[in-house]
């Protein structure tokens, strides 16, 4: 009997010790391999060397045609869009005609296979190659012989990582020596809360090197060498395909570098993703700017007109004031240069039509879409930059004391309510402004449009006086109402100073310069447009509101630098499409820096960028943040959209208006929440890759409600992030979220420490990649708690990586059997993808099925399941 229990136990370590050297033959038959005593390095868990895209392997022969096609069943192939430039619109090709046959080969059949396999043919056929098209024309049957091009763009250069550095970004050693406007903030004395409701202190793992490479690992194993060597492969070569818009242009004129460089090194998206996180949370907004601009590629370099500017230093309010007015000139100029390369109509045509893309309720023909993304081209968006470098390093000082408190200390003369006039520039003067004595004190002068007497003695508005928000007020003239000191008209726009009383604003200004005061906005509050290239709006205290239902408002760029700051107070910011720091070819800017704030908004708000920059940074409160689409960081074409909020316990809603045509009795559209949004051929044949949107929250327990496509996701060659570095926080939403990327997208959560929960009505989410797309969520510290319906958890479709990490704590997965580590092969290509589901730590963790301890899961579809 001994002998025979010898035995066993011989036998058992002998397959245990089998099964951890030689990890071909179980992964071949999907069985677990032990990783007891296995240590793997959790600051580079996901390190990966030797194995990759190799531009060598690519077959840049494949052919192109250029047209957008449906099945017309039984018939053929119908042509529905044909690219300008492209073999179909050279050979004579036309929209409407049907292509029967291929080199004499039929080409009906039924459903979307029929296109596929058309697809397949041209590709097939080759760069260079003349296919002949039997084609049915008006009930005539004709031949065509297109001469296509090849489908990849062959000179495309591998990027670099070089994005990420700790340079200045286009700051001088004069910019990072100067005051900070609105300076990052750190927690109390930097240690962080990782405590559990219980009291139980959990440390982040990511304390020191040791260890392995837990991707390393894994490739031991040949058969999963392969089989993921593969899948890079595929994803790689998109970088290469040419967007649906261009001909035969040689390189793509929107896709950013980052984006192809996480493309080509999916395993680096969780570094360098928190190197992004950490350098735009450790900047203060000039160097926010800075460093977005690197992200889309552009170079503001020094603004060349620095020069002509004076020193700052040291002085009163009255001299601050005059420093921002003497650079308006130049910051106008520089926007001007940025479209120079358009005339008249063409600036006309883009002001009049590009915001429609990304309207819900709008219609864009596709010929006037490729209509703008052509003319995009022509914008010098690093001008726009340059100009809103500039703006900010003059307006540093203001941020040497914040509030009106400050200003009290600083600068005392402010609440004596004297402001003289400013000198202004020639390149800002009127035609029709009235010449005033450089010592007058407007609180002492009558004026036009200025309050009575008692209104002004007390800087309040009585109710029988009080404007509405719809009319302008007391008078067809009226402008602005209450505590008002000084009034001046420019050739760009109004330039308005108020008091520490109470004012209203009504006309949109170049200028507003508010003292104190609850005060009321109902203009475009620091909102930029054509006919006002740079708008400024700076409030120093008060419990403000600022509402329109105009929009392009609230810190918004149109064409230009919109820029709109609150030091103090606790705001309602209630806008309606393209508000609260949202650009359009231009950089929006909305900073408030204390307060429990409101923010809410339709469409296309609170940080988005369009072909430009929208930042909204909130610094203090407890901040609730409502939008119905396209809000909460994102980055659309050529566009870096960002949120981020320092402290407080907030709340986030996307969604509820819009329904989802997946389930519209059920679901609806967020696109929200750092999302990363491009404009895929899908319905017309023009395209463009996306931008970077960003959503970080820094301290706080917070509650993020999204729907379909929300919460650090990217759809169409984009990137978004959410990070949230401490709290215990919820997730909710739908589906294609929390760390979603699809189609050729990327998409990042990560939550450094809290017991956080994450759920999703449907799924497709949780650490989900898609048709080459790459989706991860990373979750470092806590108890958590993981829900789903379907397809979730680490999961792989069509080409694509999905990736959930938890590295640390007793957590509860909940879904079904298409989740944890799932892969799938591709409906149109001989190509899986690769689902990694990973829980690092932890011995009380819930799974659906029993999975057992210490264990590296190989499953025979390619997934990989890592408990430990």
């Amino acid at each position: 009997m001994l002998n025979t229990i010898l035995c066993f136990v011989f036998i058992y370590f002998s397959v245990l010790v089998i099964s951890t050297m030689n990890l071909d033959t179980l992964a071949d038959e999907g069985m677990p391999v032990s990783v007891d005593g296995q240590s793997f390095d959790t600051k580079d868990f996901f390190t990966l060397e030797g194995l990759g895209f190799e531009k060598d392997k690519v077959n840049f022969n494949k052919g192109w045609l250029g047209i957008f096609m449906e099945n017309a069943e039984g018939k053929g192939v119908l042509v529905k869009e044909i690219t300008r430039g492209s073999p179909a619109a050279e050979a004579g090709l036309k929209v409407g005609d049907v292509i029967t046959k291929v080199n004499d080969k039929s080409t009906t059949g039924k459903d979307e296979l029929n296109l596929i396999q058309f697809k397949k043919t041209i590709e097939a056929i080759g760069a260079g190659g003349t296919p002949a098209l039997t084609v049915s024309r008006d009930n005539t049957e004709i031949m065509l012989y297109p001469r296509l091009f090849g489908k990849l763009l062959k000179d495309v250069t591998e990027p670099m990582s070089s994005f990420i550095s700790d340079e200045g970004h286009g700051l001088t050693e004069e910019d990072k020596s100067a005051p900070l406007l609105f300076p990052p903030l750190h927690g109390g004395n930097g240690e962080e809360k990782n405590l559990s409701p219980s009291g139980e202190r959990k440390m982040p793992p990511h304390s020191e090197h040791k260890g392995t490479s837990f991707i390393e690992f894994a490739i031991k194993s040949e058969r999963y060498r392969g089989m993921l060597g593969t899948t890079l492969q595929r994803i790689g070569e998109e970088i290469y395909v040419r967007e649906g818009f261009q001909s035969n242009d040689e390189a793509n004129p929107f896709r950013l570098s980052v984006v192809n460089y996480f493309m080509l090194h999916p395993f680096d998206i969780p570094k360098i993703g928190q190197d992004i996180v950490d350098m735009l949370c450790r900047e203060d907004v000039r160097a926010q700017i800075g460093f977005a601009a690197a992200l889309l590629d552009e170079s503001p370099g020094i603004p060349p007109h620095t020069e002509q500017l004076q020193k700052m230093g040291t002085t009163g309010l009255q001299r601050q004031l005059q420093i921002v007015v003497d650079c308006l000139p130049s910051c106008v100029s520089l926007v001007k240069e940025a479209f120079s390369g358009l005339s008249q109509g063409e600036v006309e045509f883009l002001y009049q039509n590009a915001h429609k893309v990304w309207l819900p309720n709008e219609k864009v023909e596709p010929k006037d879409l490729a209509r703008v993304l052509a003319l995009s081209q022509k914008v010098d968006l690093a001008k726009l930059f340059q100009a809103t470098s500039l703006l900010l390093r003059q307006l540093a000082p203001f941020s040497d004391e914040q509030g009106i408190a400050g200003q009290e200390k600083t600068y005392p003369e402010a609440m004596q309510t004297k402001v003289s006039p400013f000198r202004l520039p020639a390149s800002l003067q009127g035609a029709h402004q009235p010449e005033i004595s450089d010592e007058t004190d407007l609180r002492q002068k009558p004026a036009e449009n200025i309050g009575s007497a008692r209104e002004r003695e007390t800087g309040d508005i009585f109710p029988d006086s009080i404007p509405s928000s719809g009319a302008r007020g007391l008078g067809a003239s009226q402008d602005f109402a209450g505590d008002i000191l000084f009034v001046q008209d420019t050739s760009i726009g109004k330039i308005f100073v108020g008091g520490t009383g109470t004012s209203y604003y009504y006309a949109d200004a170049a200028v507003i310069i508010d003292l104190g005061g609850n005060d009321c906005y109902f203009n475009h509050a620091g909102s930029s447009n054509r006919d006002t290239p740079v708008s400024l709006c700076i409030d120093l205290s008060g419990d403000d509101t600022y509402q329109t239902d105009a929009p392009f408002s609230q810190g918004t760029g149109r064409f230009g630098i919109g820029l709109l700051i609150d030091f103090q107070g606790n705001d309602q910011y209630s806008g309606k499409d393209f508000s609260q720091a949202a650009c359009l070819f231009g950089v929006g800017l909305l900073l408030d820096n204390d307060g429990n704030d409101f923010y809410n908004s339709r469409v296309v708000n609170q940080g988005v960028g369009f072909f430009g920059a929208g930042i909204l940074n909130d610094a203090r409160g407890n901040d609730v943040y409502f939008s119905r689409q396209f809000g909460q960081g994102v980055g659309f074409t050529k566009g870096f959209g960002a949120l981020r909020d320092t402290q407080g316990n907030d709340y986030y809603f996307a969604g509820g208006t819009y329904p989802d045509f997946r389930d519209s009795e059920k679901s609806f559209q967020s696109m929200a929440q750092g999302m990363g949004m491009g404009i895929r051929p899908e319905e017309t044949i023009v395209g463009a890759s996306g931008g970077i949107g960003m959503l970080i929250d820094q301290k706080g327990a917070d509650q993020y409600h999204g729907d379909y496509f929300s919460q650090g996701s990217g759809y169409y060659f984009s990137l978004g992030f959410l990070y949230d570095k401490e709290g215990n926080d919820k997730y909710y939403a739908g589906r294609y979220a929390q760390g979603a990327g699809i189609h050729s997208a990327i998409g990042l959560v990560k939550d450094t420490s809290g017991d956080d929960t994450y759920e999703c009505t449907f799924g497709v989410s949780q650490g989900c990649g898609h048709d080459t797309g790459i989706g991860f969520l990373v979750d470092d510290c806590g108890n958590d708690t993981y829900r789903s319906e379907t397809t979730s958890q680490g999961v792989g479709l069509e080409k694509g990586i999905g990736v959930l990490a938890d590295f640390c704590g007793n957590d509860l997965y909940g879904a079904n059997d298409h989740s944890h580590g799932v892969s799938s092969l591709s409906k149109t290509e001989e190509i899986g993808g690769m689902g990694i589901f990973i829980d690092n730590q932890g011995n009380r963790d819930v799974f659906p099925d029993t999975i057992a301890e210490n264990l590296l899961l190989y499953r025979s579809n390619g997934g990989l399941v890592l408990n430990r």
